[in-house]
C-alpha cells in the first residue's frame, strides 16, 4: 500500500484527484489494520513496539499527510504568487510550532532512543493523553499507544516539510534544507 501511494504523483498545479486518491488509500488501509489490530495477539512486547514505534506512525503519517496536503491546497491563494509563498511559509512555521511543543518527544524520536519504548509504544495503558493539535478519534487505546500518534505526526511533518520546502524552492529559488530520516543524528 505504501509503494502504491509513493506512485501517485502530488503536483500542486494539478486538481486535487491524486490527494483524495491518496486518502481513499489510506482510509481502506486504517480500516484494514484496525480489523486486523482487533483480532492480533502480538507475540511479543518487542514486536508490539516494534509495530507501534515504526509501522503504526507510517500509517497515521502518511493519513495526517495527505489530509494536511488537501487542506493546504484548499486554504491556499490562487492569483498571487507572494501569498502562495507566504501561505506555505506560514505551514511551516506551524510545523515548527508542533516541533517546539513536543520537542522532547522529537528529540528521542530523531535520535533512535528506546529507553522509554515500553512506556511510549506499548498498548494498554490508562492514561493516554490527546494531542490537542490533531483529532481525538485517533485516540482509540485499540489502535494506538501513548506516543505512537505523535510519530505519527512527525512523520507527517516530515514528509511535509519536505513537500512545502520543494514548493518554496520552485517559487522563490530557495534551496530545500536536507532533512535526516528518522533515527539519523543531525550533524
Amino acid at each position: 500500500m505504501l509503494d502504491d501511494l509513493d506512485q501517485i504523483a502530488i503536483d500542486p498545479d494539478q486538481d486535487l484527484a491524486s490527494v483524495r486518491r491518496c486518502i481513499g488509500l489510506m482510509a481502506d488501509a486504517t480500516e484494514k489494520m484496525e480489523t486486523f489490530l482487533s483480532d492480533y495477539a502480538f507475540l511479543s512486547e518487542e514486536e508490539q513496539i516494534h509495530f507501534f514505534k515504526y509501522l503504526k506512525p507510517q500509517l497515521d503519517g502518511r493519513r495526517i499527510y495527505y489530509t494536511q496536503l488537501l487542506r493546504i491546497f484548499n486554504r491556499g491563494p490562487v492569483w498571487n504568487d507572494g501569498q502562495k509563498v507566504a501561505h506555505l511559509k506560514a505551514q511551516l512555521q506551524q510545523i515548527d510550532g508542533y516541533y517546539q511543543r513536543n520537542s522532547e518527544l522529537y528529540l528521542y524520536h530523531r535520535l533512535g532512543e528506546s529507553y522509554n519504548d515500553r512506556l511510549y509504544f506499548l498498548r494498554g495503558l490508562d492514561d493516554l493523553i490527546p494531542d490537542i493539535d490533531y483529532y481525538p478519534v485517533f485516540l482509540d487505546k485499540r489502535y494506538h499507544t501513548r506516543k505512537s500518534f505523535q510519530y505519527g505526526v512527525f512523520f507527517a511533518n516530515e514528509m511535509l516539510t519536505r513537500f512545502l520546502h520543494r514548493q518554496l524552492g520552485a517559487d522563490t529559488g530557495i534551496t530545500p534544507m536536507a532533512l535526516p530520516g528518522p533515527g539519523q543524528k543531525q550533524h
